[in-house]
């Protein structure tokens, strides 16, 4: 136990030392600034999905429309190619927007590390003061002893901790005894602000994370991996535009690479997709998707096994006796034909060709 200690009191913690809650007010204020631009972007890049959705159907279907123009049957390609032109300025406005949302996202992040920063360098400084008024008693309340007594006197944590010192000094000796050192008030509050002030600086020097990726075969596991309240990572609604989009093209590439001339069935897949992006944005080109064979399971790798078995048990039971090479020369002789030679090895229980080659030739 310690020399010197201190009853505690309310709002104290084991050996006197003060729970310091923080205000949390600018820790507040950067919160809520980052959900006002966070809500923001989710409706940009719900706005963002509406419109590229419109403007591809009707870019898809101008065609068409000319036709009718053409064709003098009622087609209205003239107000399509209108909303074709107000939808792609809006698509247009609309990415401008993001990017200039997204450095301030990255600004509203890092004040509110800054924050959280400042927040606990103040915590810090109420425990440095506390720590000055304690060591000013301790020495008060010291001094006298040592003076009456004409002698040091130390705490029992400051002599284990030289006792420490001295046994790390001496190999193997500290191994063989280890020391239990019970820290005293004052050791308490300064590794506790050292920690504290340790923590505020690497909160003020971090950067959230602008960049990343995310792999996954469904949706679900794409929106898990982009969701982190730290990063600048995209939105929910740009995760499963982009996923729809994805997927389609997916479905697209495997019916005509395995089906598309409609002559035989299209085998089943797996498929495996990968977003990355950068500021938030999702990168179009590095983002992808895998097409694959779907891998049969387990049941049904043994119900194959198990009718090749069937089918080859069935095959030896049905098979008539492989024919000796002499019963091959004597029904090819009575046909007036020459047999090609057969194999060494050829004859009862050995594997019967399916067919023999035969040649024909004049009798001599």
């Amino acid at each position: 136990m310690p020399l010197f200690s201190k009853k505690n009191g309310e709002g104290q913690e084991g050996g006197g030392v003060t729970v310091m809650m923080p205000s949390g007010g600018d820790v507040r204020k950067a919160q809520a600034e980052i959900l006002r631009l966070e809500t923001a972007r989710a409706a940009l890049d719900r706005h963002a999905g509406e419109v590229r959705a419109e403007l591809a159907q009707l870019t898809a279907s101008l065609g068409a429309a000319d036709l009718e123009s053409f064709l003098e049957t009622g087609g209205a390609a003239g107000e399509q190619r209108v909303r074709i032109h107000d939808l792609a300025l809006e698509e247009s406005g609309a990415a401008g927007a993001l990017a200039a949302l997204f450095p301030r996202l990255l600004g509203a992040h890092k004040a509110l590390y800054a924050a959280q920063g400042a927040d606990l360098r103040r915590r810090a400084s109420d425990l440095q003061e506390k720590l000055d008024k304690h060591l000013r008693r301790r020495d008060e309340l010291l001094q006298p002893l040592q003076d009456h007594e004409q002698c040091k006197f130390v705490s029992e944590a400051e002599k284990d901790a030289e006792v420490a010192l001295l046994m790390r000094s001496v190999p193997g000796l500290a191994a063989s005894r280890p020391m239990r050192i019970s820290p005293t008030v004052s050791q308490r509050l300064g590794s506790e602000i050292n920690a504290l002030l340790r923590k505020a600086a690497t909160l003020e020097a971090r950067v959230p994370p602008s960049k990343g990726s995310v792999a996954g075969v469904t949706l679900a596991e794409l929106l898990a991996g982009a969701d982190d309240p730290e990063a600048i990572a995209p939105s929910r609604a740009a995760v499963e535009a982009w996923f729809h989009q994805a997927s389609a093209a997916a479905e697209r590439s495997w019916y005509l690479a395995n089906g598309g001339d409609g002559n035989r069935g299209i085998p089943p897949r797996e498929c495996a997709f990968q977003i990355v992006w950068t500021m938030g944005q999702i990168d179009w080109q590095k983002s992808g998707f895998t097409n694959m064979p779907a891998q049969p399971d387990q049941d049904t790798i043994r119900e194959q096994a198990r009718q090749k078995q069937q089918a080859r048990a069935a095959g030896a039971q049905v098979a008539p006796a492989p024919l000796t090479p002499a019963e091959l020369q004597d029904r090819a002789d009575a046909a007036g034909r020459k047999a090609w030679p057969v194999p060494a090895g050829l004859g009862v229980g050995a594997e019967q060709p399916a067919a023999i080659a035969v040649q024909d030739f004049e009798a001599e």
